[in-house]
């Protein structure tokens, strides 16, 4: 892997940590960035391993998280659940979208 034309095994160590400050303060800008794209009681979705794509509202946005209740179970008459998720999973939906998971 390159990096301005110089292989990434030519750094020194000073330099690679100076890489990894930059690319972590860039990911923290622009998941803060989609945060902001959020409100309380929106609509959202995401997908987990075990369950496949939940459906829920949001309901706190934290530094890091955003707080998702969602009615996990059969046909969505499950007990509500609360979930952290991070902002880059999440997506919009319409609350119509919502409903039908019911």
């Amino acid at each position: 892997m390159e990096i301005n034309g110089k292989n990434l095994y030519d750094y020194e160590i000073e330099e690679l940590h100076g890489i990894v400050r930059v690319t972590t303060s860039r990911i923290r800008e622009l998941e803060r960035q989609l945060r902001y794209d959020f409100g309380v009681g929106d609509c959202v979705s995401f997908t987990t391993p075990k369950y496949g794509t939940i459906k829920g509202r949001v309901n706190k946005i934290n530094a890091k998280t955003i707080g998702v209740v969602a009615n996990v179970g059969r046909q969505g008459f499950g007990i509500p659940t609360r979930w952290r998720v991070a902002p880059s999973y999440l997506t919009k939906i319409s609350p119509e979208e919502l409903v039908e998971q019911a």
